[in-house]
């Protein structure tokens, strides 16, 4: 797909200058390429609009443009990388067309009834008849190594593919990992690229050995006679042309298709996720009148594929017929004449038979390519999604670790164009400090700990690691110095509880990990006596046997990853929500003692542990306040916020 970028630079209204700006804005607020433009003030809006119009017509000219190697260039560039495969494939696939039976039946049979027509010794038709067994055979070994290397050639593409967008969506922005569906995404991974793997297994599995047969034979073709040659090349060129005019139309409907499935499976996956909402609030019919109707625009697209395909298919056929029986005549004619033998015409039959065949399967081969290149669209759409820059800075290292403290110099922030949550904000986390942030929901309190995660990126204004600016640390440096929770922290299903727990690990300390480290943790989190009352104890199975975790209790399970991975900056969201007091009471007071050295945040809505803290961060009346190592400012500023808010989410 032609980039709105490249459009308008093909018309000089910007600069490439001009298009790392905006890249560099998009990075930041995930706003559309168009939006970063405009807000840069780097092109007029009718500009944008026209180079939309442009992308469009271009795409629609991409998708119904025969074969268009171009669109599916970049997944022929990742053959590269089996290159030695790629020869053996080659090598075997000659080999098998010379042994295959397309060649070796119709040389035998016509050499056969010529011999018995004059009735030659028969002890050389059996040598004939045995050599043409073996050479079949041998033919048969061929190509099931020609299988076996093709097969291995398509798992290692499909997997490296997997990987390569894995790695792909973990290094994207994560304002952009939120713009996609989540099913729609999960589609990709699977429907699209299983289809992208049968598509080249395949082509790849005939298409040299079909290209050498089809050389083969249109040179025995002309060996054998000229003239009928040329004829049937004549009629074959007519009866390829006529057909593809026709399953042009077929294409549009084609390209249609992995788009349509891919909406029909993200919302089955989503409805699924949500089933239980579904239920309950009685949505039940409108998932179904919303399921129906995206299937009957995918069968009416189907159908429109299928009718142009069996027309084309159909002409082609009536056309092959002619063909056929234009060479019995012409042959006839000349056995008449004396000018051929019966053998020689039913070889020539035969073979020219097998000749259609390999030409329907190129036909077939242009067809399956449709598929391809629109399944290869939805996948490289992700892969054109930008990477965070900091993938490429300077600091690679994963030791650094924070000595002093996280300053926020001067950071705002919005999810879109024109709002802002947090505006010129300024504020030094400190090593041994401990930092409580209020406010209700939605008012901008995991927005500051997403910034500080440096899953977000400020608009404006800079976010340091000990005078170490975040734009110029690989996130993985400032990951494995913090450990986050989430409000609703994810627990894996069919995992054990011990998988569980050394999720929060970095991969490299996992080996080092005891049992005894692990309950201590489940013991800080005031999970162990329940997890001990479990018949396999931490290798249960979590999901399995009717064992489930209530949202507390997964809470309580993520807490112990804190505990276990004991970072130097811990960044709670809400992490006592689904907790009964005395619980919550238990944990903050177990994270305040054993994190007297560390940073700690903790976001919350609830006011009962705010007097713990002596740092404070407080959204209200569209305003942060911020009180810094003052208990009693913090319980002034509480009683004022409590008398002006009434209550708090």
């Amino acid at each position: 797909m032609t980039r709105i970028g490249d459009i308008l630079k093909s018309y000089n209204i910007i600069s490439d200058e001009d298009i790392k700006k905006a890249l560099e804005l998009q990075r930041k607020t995930g706003y559309l390429f168009g939006e970063a433009l405009l807000s840069l003030n780097l092109c007029k809006e009718e500009e944008v609009k026209f180079a939309i119009y442009k992308q469009i017509e271009n795409n629609k000219i991409s998708k119904n443009s025969g074969l268009n190697f171009k669109v599916i260039y970049s997944l022929f560039k990742e053959f590269k990388n089996y290159k030695l495969l790629l020869v053996v494939i080659i090598i075997f696939s000659l080999f098998s067309a010379l042994f295959s039976e397309t060649i070796i039946i119709p040389f035998v049979l016509g050499f056969i009834i010529d011999q018995l027509i004059v009735g030659e010794n028969l002890n050389q038709i059996l040598i004939f008849i045995t050599l043409g067994i073996a050479g079949y055979i041998i033919g048969l070994i061929f190509e099931f190594i020609l299988v076996t290397c093709t097969t291995l050639f398509t798992s290692k593409l499909s997997s490296n593919l997997l990987n390569k967008l894995y790695q792909h969506l973990n290094s994207i922005p994560y304002v952009f990992f939120m713009k996609y569906n989540k099913g729609d995404i999960t589609n990709r991974f699977t429907d699209n690229i299983e289809e992208i793997s049968r598509v080249i297994q395949f082509i790849m599995s005939s298409i040299f050995l079909n290209l050498f047969l089809f050389i083969i034979i249109l040179v025995s073709l002309i060996m054998f006679n000229l003239i009928i040659t040329i004829f049937t090349i004549i009629l074959l060129i007519i009866s390829l042309i006529l057909p593809s005019l026709i399953s042009n139309r077929a294409n549009i409907f084609v390209n249609n298709a992995p788009f349509l499935l891919g909406k029909i499976s993200s919302f089955l996956k989503e409805a699924l996720i949500a089933f239980k909402f579904v239920k309950t609030n009685h949505k039940t019919e409108a998932i179904i009148g919303k399921l129906e109707k995206m299937t009957k625009e995918y069968y009416k697209n189907d159908y429109g594929k299928w009718i142009n395909w069996n027309i084309s298919f159909n002409i082609k056929v009536s056309l092959n017929i002619l063909i056929l029986g234009s060479v019995m005549f012409f042959g006839g004619y000349l056995i008449i004449n004396g000018k051929l033998n019966i053998g020689f015409l039913l070889s020539y039959y035969l073979i020219i038979s097998r000749f259609f065949s390999k030409m329907d399967y190129f036909y077939y081969v242009y067809l399956v390519i449709q598929s391809l290149k629109s399944n290869w669209l939805r996948i490289n759409q992700l892969f054109h999604i930008p990477k965070n820059p900091e993938e490429t800075n300077i600091i690679q290292t994963d030791s650094i670790k924070i000595e002093n403290e996280i300053s926020f110099n001067n950071v705002s922030f919005g999810y879109l164009k024109g709002s802002t949550i947090i505006n010129q904000f300024n504020i030094k986390f400190k090593k041994g400090n401990k930092y409580v942030i209020i406010g209700k929901s939605g008012s901008g309190k995991s927005t500051i700990l997403k910034l500080i995660m440096g899953i977000y990126k400020p608009n404006n204004g800079e976010i340091l690691i000990d005078n170490k600016n975040y734009d110029n640390i690989t996130m993985s440096v400032i990951w494995n110095n913090i450990s986050y929770m989430d409000q609703f922290p994810f627990i894996f299903e069919n995992k054990t509880i011990y998988e569980n727990i050394i999720l929060g690990l970095p991969e490299k300390l996992i080996n080092s990990i005891k049992t005894e480290d692990i309950i201590i943790a489940l013991k800080k989190a005031k999970i162990y006596d329940l997890i001990e009352s479990l018949p396999k104890k931490i290798d249960t199975v979590i999901g399995k046997d009717n064992i489930e975790f209530s949202g507390g209790e997964r809470q309580r399970l993520a807490l112990a990853r804190i505990f276990l991975r004991n970072s130097e900056i811990i960044v709670l969201d809400e992490p006592t929500s689904s907790l009964d007091k005395e619980n919550s009471d238990l944990i903050i007071n177990t994270i305040m003692n054993e994190y007297k050295d560390k940073i700690v945040i903790l976001s919350t809505h609830s006011l009962n542990h705010t007097s713990l803290f002596s740092n404070m961060i407080i959204f209200y009346q569209n305003e942060i306040k911020i009180v810094e190592n003052d208990f009693k400012s913090v319980d002034i500023l509480l009683k004022k916020y409590i008398a002006e808010s009434r209550t708090i989410e």
